[in-house]
Protein backbone atom coordinates (compact mmCIF):
# COMPACT_ATOMS: atom_id res chain seq x y z
CA UNK A 1 0.00 0.00 0.00
CA UNK A 2 1.12 3.44 -1.10
CA UNK A 3 1.16 5.97 1.78
CA UNK A 4 -1.28 8.82 0.90
CA UNK A 5 0.13 12.49 2.51
CA UNK A 6 -1.99 15.19 1.10
CA UNK A 7 -2.47 18.97 1.92
CA UNK A 8 -5.35 21.33 1.68
CA UNK A 9 -6.39 24.93 1.65
CA UNK A 10 -9.97 25.90 1.67
CA UNK A 11 -10.90 29.95 1.87
CA UNK A 12 -14.85 30.21 3.80
CA UNK A 13 -16.28 33.03 4.20
CA UNK A 14 -13.55 34.99 6.68
CA UNK A 15 -12.18 31.45 7.27
CA UNK A 16 -9.04 29.86 6.19
CA UNK A 17 -9.05 26.12 6.92
CA UNK A 18 -5.55 24.20 6.92
CA UNK A 19 -6.02 20.17 6.61
CA UNK A 20 -3.36 17.47 6.40
CA UNK A 21 -4.51 14.13 4.98
CA UNK A 22 -2.25 11.13 5.58
CA UNK A 23 -3.36 7.12 5.11
CA UNK A 24 -3.78 4.32 8.09
CA UNK A 25 -1.80 0.94 7.13
CA UNK A 26 -4.13 -2.14 7.42
CA UNK A 27 -2.37 -2.87 11.22
CA UNK A 28 -3.33 0.50 12.37
CA UNK A 29 -7.11 0.16 10.73
CA UNK A 30 -7.02 -3.17 12.19
CA UNK A 31 -7.03 -1.11 16.00
CA UNK A 32 -10.50 0.74 15.44
CA UNK A 33 -13.01 -1.92 16.71
CA UNK A 34 -15.34 -1.22 14.25
CA UNK A 35 -13.53 -0.89 11.12
CA UNK A 36 -11.15 -3.68 10.33
CA UNK A 37 -8.66 -3.30 7.57
CA UNK A 38 -10.87 -6.30 5.68
CA UNK A 39 -13.86 -4.16 4.30
CA UNK A 40 -11.55 -0.77 4.62
CA UNK A 41 -8.18 -1.25 3.24
CA UNK A 42 -7.11 1.78 2.02
CA UNK A 43 -9.76 3.70 2.59
CA UNK A 44 -9.14 5.17 6.07
CA UNK A 45 -7.38 8.62 6.38
CA UNK A 46 -6.80 10.29 9.57
CA UNK A 47 -7.23 14.10 9.08
CA UNK A 48 -5.88 17.12 11.11
CA UNK A 49 -7.49 20.74 10.76
CA UNK A 50 -7.13 23.62 11.61
CA UNK A 51 -8.90 27.11 10.82
CA UNK A 52 -7.55 31.31 11.26
CA UNK A 53 -8.70 32.84 12.60
CA UNK A 54 -9.76 30.05 15.11
CA UNK A 55 -13.35 28.47 15.27
CA UNK A 56 -14.69 27.55 18.24
CA UNK A 57 -15.79 24.34 17.48
CA UNK A 58 -14.68 20.59 18.99
CA UNK A 59 -14.31 19.76 15.35
CA UNK A 60 -10.97 21.85 15.33
CA UNK A 61 -9.85 20.23 18.63
CA UNK A 62 -6.76 19.45 18.23
CA UNK A 63 -6.15 16.51 20.79
CA UNK A 64 -9.42 14.52 18.93
CA UNK A 65 -7.90 12.31 15.92
CA UNK A 66 -10.16 12.93 12.97
CA UNK A 67 -10.37 9.80 11.33
CA UNK A 68 -12.07 9.93 7.20
CA UNK A 69 -13.86 6.91 5.63
CA UNK A 70 -14.34 6.03 2.19
CA UNK A 71 -17.47 4.27 1.44
CA UNK A 72 -18.48 3.91 5.10
CA UNK A 73 -22.16 2.32 5.51
CA UNK A 74 -22.85 3.08 1.66
CA UNK A 75 -21.81 7.03 1.79
CA UNK A 76 -19.19 8.46 -0.26
CA UNK A 77 -17.14 9.28 2.47
CA UNK A 78 -17.70 10.01 6.28
CA UNK A 79 -15.96 12.37 8.34
CA UNK A 80 -15.91 11.38 12.49
CA UNK A 81 -13.57 10.92 15.10
CA UNK A 82 -11.92 8.11 17.43
CA UNK A 83 -12.82 7.63 20.93
CA UNK A 84 -12.01 4.81 22.97
CA UNK A 85 -10.97 2.97 20.06
CA UNK A 86 -14.30 3.10 18.28
CA UNK A 87 -14.83 5.44 15.03
CA UNK A 88 -17.90 7.94 15.66
CA UNK A 89 -19.26 9.49 12.69
CA UNK A 90 -19.52 13.12 12.79
CA UNK A 91 -23.21 13.53 11.65
CA UNK A 92 -23.84 16.97 12.81
CA UNK A 93 -25.54 19.19 10.95
CA UNK A 94 -22.45 22.42 10.80
CA UNK A 95 -21.64 23.92 7.26
CA UNK A 96 -17.74 24.21 7.84
CA UNK A 97 -17.48 20.14 9.10
CA UNK A 98 -20.21 19.51 5.83
CA UNK A 99 -17.72 21.59 3.35
CA UNK A 100 -14.49 20.05 4.47
CA UNK A 101 -15.96 16.64 4.41
CA UNK A 102 -16.50 17.46 0.85
CA UNK A 103 -13.43 18.72 0.05
CA UNK A 104 -11.62 16.16 1.89
CA UNK A 105 -13.30 13.71 -0.77
CA UNK A 106 -12.29 15.62 -3.81
CA UNK A 107 -8.58 16.07 -2.62
CA UNK A 108 -8.06 12.10 -1.94
CA UNK A 109 -9.90 11.90 -5.89
CA UNK A 110 -6.87 14.14 -7.19
CA UNK A 111 -4.19 11.63 -9.11
CA UNK A 112 -0.98 10.87 -7.03
CA UNK A 113 -0.60 10.34 -3.06
CA UNK A 114 1.02 13.62 -2.51
CA UNK A 115 0.06 17.28 -2.98
CA UNK A 116 -1.39 20.04 -2.31
CA UNK A 117 -5.14 21.53 -3.07
CA UNK A 118 -6.25 25.12 -2.71
CA UNK A 119 -10.14 26.26 -3.36
CA UNK A 120 -11.03 29.78 -3.45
Amino acid sequence: MEETNKTFELHLEEYIIKGIITSLNNEEIDTIENLGSKEYSEAVFKVIVSSEPSIDLEFFNLSTTKIYVVGYKGREGQLGYLKNMQFIPDDRENHFVRVISTNILSVLMLNGNSGHFISK
